[in-house]
C-alpha cells in the first residue's frame, strides 16, 4: 500500500466552519485526497494571535509533512521561515514578492507558491464598483495602513489604474488605529468626493474605532470588508477567497506529485464579491 501523504494546515482562525477553508478541503478532495482514506492531514489554528501562530507553526513544521497549506502571507512565512525544506503553499497571500515569500510571481525560487489576491484586474475593478456609487468623482481619497508592508503593491496598481480612468487619488496613509479620523476628514478637505478603505491586519484588529471614525465621511466610502456595510460605508469589493483556496488546492497536489515550488508560477482570480450596501 502506497504511503498516504501528510498534509498540514496552518489556518489563521478559529476551529469551527470556514467558506474558505472548506472550499480547500473541496479541492483535495476532488484530487483524491480525503483525510483518514488516502491522505492524513493535520490543522492547527492560530486564532488571530501570533503567538498562537509561532506555536501552531512549530507544531506543524515538527510533524514533518510533505507539505503544509497556509490561508495568507503570515501564516505561509511562518513556516517558511522556520524550514526552506517543507514545500508550502499559500491560499491569498496579498504580495508575496514584497514580503520576500516568493522572489517573484513567475518563478518563485524558493519553498512556496500558490495564490494571491491583490491584481490590476482587482484594483481596476475596486475604482469601478466606486464608479458606480460615485458615477461623478474625480479626485477620490485613499486611506490605508501605511506600516502594513503588503499595501504598496495594491496602492502603486490603484495609482495606475486610476491615472488611466483619469481619476486622482488622494492619499492618506496611517500610521495607529488612531489617525483614520484624521485621515478620513484631510481626504475629504482636500475635495475627494469618494473614499476608498484599503483592507490590511489594522483593519481587523482595529475595527471598532476604524468604524467609529468612518461614520464622519460624508461622501460615498469603499469598507475592506463586506460585513462592515450594515455599520458604515457604500460598498465593498473583495476577491473570491473560497476559489483562491480552491486553487490553492490543486498546488498541493502537484506537489504531491513531485513539483517544485520554487519553479511553480502563482495564480489569481478573475472572480471578485463586490456588495452594494442595501438602502
Amino acid at each position: 500500500m502506497a504511503k498516504q501523504p501528510l498534509i498540514g494546515i496552518l489556518s489563521p482562525g478559529m476551529p469551527g466552519p470556514s467558506p474558505n477553508m472548506d472550499a480547500f478541503i473541496e479541492g483535495l478532495r476532488a484530487h483524491g485526497y480525503v483525510d483518514g482514506e488516502t491522505a492524513r492531514i493535520e490543522t492547527r489554528f492560530a486564532q488571530q494571535s501570533y503567538l498562537l501562530l509561532d506555536e501552531a507553526a512549530h507544531e506543524l513544521a515538527a510533524l514533518k509533512p510533505d507539505v503544509i497549506f497556509g490561508g495568507n502571507s503570515h501564516e505561509a512565512l511562518a513556516i517558511v521561515i522556520l524550514s526552506s525544506d517543507i514545500p508550502v503553499v499559500t491560499g491569498a497571500s496579498t504580495d508575496p514578492v514584497h514580503v520576500r515569500l516568493v522572489r517573484s510571481l513567475e518563478r518563485p525560487g524558493w519553498n512556496a507558491t500558490g495564490c494571491y489576491t491583490t491584481s490590476e484586474a482587482y484594483v481596476r475593478r475596486k475604482l469601478e464598483a466606486m464608479r458606480q456609487v460615485a458615477p461623478n468623482a474625480r479626485r477620490i481619497g485613499l486611506v490605508y495602513d501605511g506600516l502594513d508592508p503588503e499595501r504598496p503593491f495594491e496602492v502603486r496598481l490603484l495609482r495606475k489604474e486610476a491615472k488611466a480612468m483619469g481619476i486622482e487619488l488622494v492619499e492618506r496613509p496611517v500610521r495607529t488605529i488612531f489617525d483614520y479620523a484624521g485621515s478620513f476628514s484631510e481626504a475629504q478637505n482636500e475635495g475627494a468626493e469618494a473614499v476608498i478603505l484599503l483592507g490590511g491586519l489594522s483593519t481587523i484588529l482595529g475595527k471598532s474605532a476604524i468604524v467609529e471614525a468612518a461614520k464622519a465621511v460624508k461622501v460615498p466610502l469603499m469598507v475592506p470588508m463586506r460585513y462592515w456595510l450594515p455599520e458604515v460605508g457604500d460598498v465593498c469589493v473583495g476577491v473570491s477567497t473560497p476559489d483562491l483556496y480552491r486553487r490553492a488546492a490543486t498546488f498541493v497536489h502537484r506537489v504531491l506529485q513531485g513539483e517544485n515550488p520554487a519553479n511553480m508560477a502563482m495564480e489569481t482570480t478573475d472572480q471578485f464579491d463586490v456588495a452594494l450596501k442595501q438602502r
